[in-house]
Formats: C-alpha cells, sequence, structure tokens
C-alpha cells in the first residue's frame, strides 16, 4: 500500500519533505511512524508529525542542528527531540528496544532494525511506517487490524502492559476511536488482570489519558467495557453514570469533552475529587464548579430562561440544560433542547446599568455593603426583565437605604 502524501499536507510538503531530505543526504533512512501513518490510511490528516530513524538522538541532535534546525530534548532519555523547522514542530525518535521497564517507563537500546522497533509499540495500528514517498511498511498486521475496525496489542498483551500500565488505558482510548469491529479478548483479558498497575502511574498521565477518550464521538462502549472489567474504578472518585452520557449522546451529537465529563459524574459532580483524581486544570475544574453550582435551576422554562442565559452565557446555558435533561430524561426533552438553542440565537446580552463608582457619586462608602446592594439590585433588575435603567435602578437602591 502507498499513501497519497498530496492529500495530506502535513506529510506531503515541501517543510516535512525537507526535513527527509536532510537525513536523506547523510544516507539516514527516515520513515514517518504511529499517528500520523494510521490516520492517512483511513483518509484522516494527522495534527502531529513524527519521524523515526536509525540513529540515536545524539547523532540526530548533531545532524539536525548541523542543517540550522533547531533541537529540543523533550523526551531525550526516551530517545525522542522535537525538530523545529519554518515553524513547524516534529517529533524525531530513535529506532530502539526496550532493555529494562518497571511499568512506567523503559530504558531503551537504540538500534537500526525497523521490525525490532515495530514489535517493541503497543498496537499493531501504530506500528506502522511510511517511507517519504509514502510507501507503507506493515511488520505487525496494523493495516488489516485497521480495515477491520480491530485494536490489538503488539504480542503478548500480558507483556506490553507490564512495560507500561498506562497501556491498558491507551487500549481503551483506542477503542473508542478506532474499534468498530470486534474486541480482542486477549487485549480484555489482559487489561483487567492488570488494572492494579493504574494505582502505580502519576495521576497527570492518567487524567491526559481519559479526557483524550472522552474526545471520541462515541467514548460509551469503551467507557462500558472500562467498568466491566474494573478499570473505571481506577479512574474516576465515583461510579460513572453511563446512562447520563449516553442520554447526552442522544440530544447532542458533539459535546464538548468536559461536558461528557461533568454527564459521567452526575448526579453529583465531586470537583474537587474529579481535579485530583484526573489532575483538571483551573480552568476544568472551574467549568465543573459552574455546572455543579447552577444545575438545579435547569432546564429552563419560560421564567427562568432569561435569567439563566444573562447568569451563565450561551456555551454554559446549553451545556447545562443538556445535563439536566441527560440526568432526568422528560419527553419534551429534543423540544427543550431545541428551544434553548433557538434562545441562545436570538439572544442580546444585555448590560447591567449600574457599576460601583455610580453609588459612591451618590455618597455611599466604598468597600463590602457597595458591592453587596448591586448584587441585591441585579437581581432585582432581572426579575424586572432587564428593563429597569440607570435612574430605576438608582432609586431602587436609594429606597433599599431609606428602608434599612
Amino acid at each position: 500500500m502507498k499513501l497519497q502524501l498530496d492529500k495530506f499536507p502535513l506529510m506531503g510538503d515541501e517543510i516535512t519533505q525537507h526535513l527527509f531530505q536532510v537525513f536523506e543526504s547523510h544516507t539516514i533512512l527516515a520513515r514517518f511512524v504511529g499517528g500520523c501513518v494510521r490516520d492517512a490510511v483511513l483518509g484522516v490528516g494527522a495534527h502531529d508529525i513524527d519521524i523515526a530513524v536509525p540513529l540515536d538522538p545524539d547523532k540526530v541532535s548533531a545532524l539536525l542542528s548541523q542543517a540550522q534546525i533547531k533541537v529540543i530534548p523533550t523526551g531525550y532519555e526516551f530517545g525522542t527531540v522535537t525538530a523545529v523547522f519554518q515553524e513547524r514542530a516534529f517529533q524525531i525518535t530513535s529506532l530502539r528496544h526496550d532493555w529494562k521497564t518497571d511499568g512506567r517507563r523503559a530504558q531503551v537500546i537504540y538500534g537500526k532494525s525497523w521490525e525490532e522497533d515495530a514489535i517493541r509499540r503497543d498496537f499493531t495500528i501504530n506500528a506502522l511506517y511510511a517511507d517519504r514517498d509514502g510507501s507503507i511498511h506493515d511488520f505487525c498486521g496494523g493495516l488489516e487490524d485497521l480495515k477491520l475496525g480491530i485494536v490489538r496489542f503488539v504480542g503478548d498483551p500480558y507483556q506490553r502492559i507490564q512495560e507500561d500500565y498506562l497501556r491498558i488505558l491507551r487500549y481503551f482510548r483506542f477503542l473508542a476511536w478506532y474499534g468498530s469491529g470486534p474486541v480482542n479478548s486477549e487485549a480484555v483479558q489482559a487489561c483487567k488482570a492488570l488494572g492494579q498497575g493504574l494505582k502505580g502511574l502519576s495521576r497527570e498521565r492518567i487524567g491526559h489519558e481519559f479526557l483524550k477518550l472522552l474526545a471520541a464521538p462515541n467514548p460509551l462502549p469503551s467507557l462500558l467495557l472500562m467498568v466491566e472489567t474494573g478499570v473505571a474504578s481506577f479512574i474516576m472518585p465515583q461510579p460513572l453514570n453511563i446512562q447520563a452520557l449516553e442520554n447526552l449522546l442522544k440530544l447532542e451529537e458533539k459535546p464538548t469533552v468536559l461536558c461528557k465529563l461533568a454527564a459521567l459524574s452526575l448526579p453529583s459532580i465531586e470537583v474537587k475529587e474529579l481535579g485530583k483524581n484526573l489532575r483538571l486544570s483551573r480552568e476544568q475544574s472551574l467549568y465543573l464548579h459552574e455546572c455543579q453550582d447552577r444545575l438545579s435551576n435547569y432546564p429552563s422554562d419560560e421564567r427562568t430562561l432569561n435569567r439563566n442565559l444573562y447568569k451563565d452565557g450561551l456555551t454554559l446555558f446549553i451545556d447545562l440544560t443538556l445535563l439536566s435533561l441527560a440526568l432526568n430524561p422528560i419527553s419534551s426533552m429534543y423540544e427543550s433542547v431545541k428551544t434553548s438553542k433557538k434562545a441562545t440565537e436570538e439572544w442580546n446580552f444585555p448590560s447591567f446599568p449600574l457599576q460601583g463608582k455610580d453609588l459612591i457619586e451618590e455618597g455611599l462608602k466604598p468597600g463590602p455593603p457597595v458591592g453587596e446592594l448591586l448584587k441585591q439590585c441585579e437581581e432585582w433588575w432581572i426579575d424586572q426583565g432587564f428593563q429597569p435603567d440607570r435612574e430605576a435602578c438608582l432609586h431602587w437602591i436609594k429606597k433599599k437605604i431609606a428602608d434599612v
């Protein structure tokens, strides 16, 4: 099989081909490897380009530097450097085989055998190589597995997993993305038997891999298998609400990863525990906090629709609508989603007409009471349908002060 690289700009363009030419000018054979080849076979353009060479990282760095290409030692101890050229980044990895592993990382020996490099990789569909002209080299049957939608470990799944227990999660991630065919029973049994090994991994690695899994268009079958094998219990702090996610995917074709995560965590989103288990960013945790705090106000009715739009903004408004219906489906839920989406299209975000300086100009002293008055006035303004103007709001505040 041969790829038509002109269909995949990041692989066939002048920048990438120049990088290959640098190696070729020193009689070094370089090949595309892994995900970019796999995706190209499926007709999908890759976002990242990985290249393998039969040269140790010291020599790779020297060769690239000599060609005026910037080198960053991103994974030097594992034989990987990043080449930065024309504002593009390429992962360059030396051919290698594992010498010693501890379930988290491997000590490697560099070599020149493409087949040895292939048989140390995790899955057959990731052990694909392609020459600069697109000619594919398949040492492990990855092309056939890709065609059949089978995710299979290279060689003995028990050995592959014990080299790096993260491969358990990677298996379920790739199953979610590429597993359209029969599930490989040997792989599943190995993941089930060795699931305890996930306890020794950093939560950053686990969180990163799990969120990639959730990014799949339909992660449900893979997640169900994770629950059946007991693997899910090592990932999330609470049982997965598979039904809520299934309902969510019926309501929305492409919900965000965080919306899917929130659905799996319903009815009570334990943000602190999720953040700890998945090492979520501050922004991700904030989103889940907002979902947790505001979910009880949804789904919206005629009385609360505009209030919710104003309070939560367009994106969170839609997500909270979806999550509330995913948790408690109603007969009219599809119509409710349709109504909510139409409301966001017609919504003109109103601006509250007062600021703190307006109250200070009226003689109030700066401090927390000003903020509290503004908050109370804004709630009144919302209840009045956002209609009162600046003067009306000031009148309300003056009356409030007088009543106190």
